[in-house]
């Protein structure tokens, strides 16, 4: 009846009147408790299409063409105690890892739950292009990459006219003894219009277990960055060696040095154009082994928070156990 939706109407409207004022309270409490403190919720979402062609011969059902997609949600919070620290902490939500850190004039101490917590900041791979090592069918073995995670809490120094050095710690677990130290040191200034920056960074894995076939590996990064106007060029040169404890280098371990130079140029405001070069070449279980690419990119802002990435990447890969290959991959992504 007319009288029946009345009275639903009315329990209605006094039932949103208390969600809020205890909504507003809520509020209330929380900028007493965090006068200064801001919550954000930020997430990215991108699709891409892939297609490649190389010397390998195709298999049942094989198709050079591919679809994919990879959508991430985060969530930070971030204060500033009445002392001056600096508080804040991350949630990758789908992932389901966080991180939090720690700052004052006496510097930064990060923590993870897993993988990097900048243990190893100064290190780097001078790869401008987006997505530019495609390489189809084959998986690189060595792409001349720093390889170290940086460990699971870190210290990283105040700036001292430039410099920077950070100190990390990882800790593999109670089933695993592939613990991981690392450093880095880094400088960066202006020169006569010129952004400048170097750095050198190492990182150490212990083996995982006490016995024969497992590997320990070192990773050292030096590099270097000069920005001018719209132009910047990177280079870096990687090393990655891992051993294993009987030091047979015929059933495992590797000993690769990878060279890499990359250039940005932002033509507009909305266009930039892209360029790297990878050389690598050492040994893979006691065989030789070398990689090489270029790779081209163009970036494209279409609107704010929208972009556009294509790439096309020439490589060839010959050595260790695996066919030698060589051929062309393009990625298209939004």
């Amino acid at each position: 009846s007319t009288w029946s939706i009345l009275t639903i109407f009315i329990l209605m409207e006094i039932y949103m009147r208390k969600i809020l004022l205890a909504s507003t309270a809520l509020i209330a409490v929380s900028g007493i408790s965090a006068a200064s403190a801001e919550i954000s919720l930020s997430g990215n979402s991108a699709f891409s299409y892939k297609a490649h062609s190389d010397n390998l011969s195709n298999g049942t059902g094989v198709n050079d063409t591919a679809f994919s997609s990879d959508s991430d949600l985060g969530l930070s919070y971030s204060s500033t105690t009445d002392s001056g620290l600096s508080v804040s902490v991350s949630w990758d939500i789908d992932a389901n890892d966080s991180t939090g850190s720690i700052g004052g004039d006496f510097g930064t101490i990060a923590w993870a739950d897993a993988g990097d917590s900048d243990g190893a900041a100064a290190a780097s791979d001078a790869d401008p292009v987006e997505d530019g090592e495609y390489t189809g069918d084959t998986t690189i073995t060595h792409n001349g990459a720093f390889g170290g995670d940086g460990g699971n809490i870190s210290y990283t120094s105040p700036s001292f006219n430039g410099f920077e050095f950070t100190v990390g710690q990882g800790d593999a677990g109670l089933a695993s003894a592939a613990d991981e130290s690392s450093y880095s040191i880094g400088y960066s200034a202006s020169v006569n219009g010129a952004d400048v920056s170097v750095g050198y960074a190492a990182a150490s894995v212990a083996s995982a277990y006490d016995n024969a076939s497992s590997e320990k590996a070192d990773y050292t990064s030096l590099n270097a960055s000069v920005t001018v106007g719209d132009v910047t060029v990177d280079v870096a040169s990687n090393k990655s060696k891992a051993v294993r404890g009987d030091d047979n280098a015929s059933a495992g371990g590797h000993d690769i040095t990878g060279t890499r130079f990359g250039v940005s140029y932002a033509l507009t405001d909305t266009i930039g154009l892209t360029a790297q070069s990878v050389s690598v070449d050492g040994t893979d279980i006691a065989a030789d082994y070398k990689y090489d690419e270029s790779s081209y990119g163009i970036e494209y802002n279409i609107a704010s928070g929208v972009d556009l990435y294509g790439s096309f990447t020439d490589f060839s890969q010959s050595g260790t156990t695996g066919t030698n290959t060589s051929g062309t991959g393009t990625v298209i992504k939004l």
